[in-house]
């Protein structure tokens, strides 16, 4: 018994570190989040269009990556199916000259 004792003490202490863990980083992010508010605030409105701009240019370059990448998934697609279907049409001459 002292054993199970032990190990359901190990086991609140690890659930307790999580949950510490997760506030820290809760209050983390909150902090961060803050910092940001009030920088923004203090900036000139020069200083929020540059911001503008870096956002947006990000945004149109996230934009621009998923959709090569959606053009070379379905190029890809496109081309198994493609040979598969050739393999297929291929197994079935091969199947009916057999069975000749």
């Amino acid at each position: 018994m002292p054993y199970l004792r032990i190990k359901v003490e190990l086991i609140k202490i690890k659930i307790m570190s999580r949950k510490r863990n997760a506030l820290f980083a809760g209050l983390g992010v909150a902090a961060a989040g803050v910092f940001a508010y009030w920088k923004y605030k203090t900036m000139s409105a020069e200083e929020k269009q540059q911001l503008k701009s870096k956002v947006n240019d990000a945004g149109r370059k996230i934009k621009n990556n998923v959709n090569k990448a959606e053009k070379a998934i379905a190029d890809t697609y496109e081309e198994v199916k493609s040979k598969a279907g050739e393999v297929k049409s291929k197994a079935s001459k091969e199947i009916n000259e057999i069975k000749g």
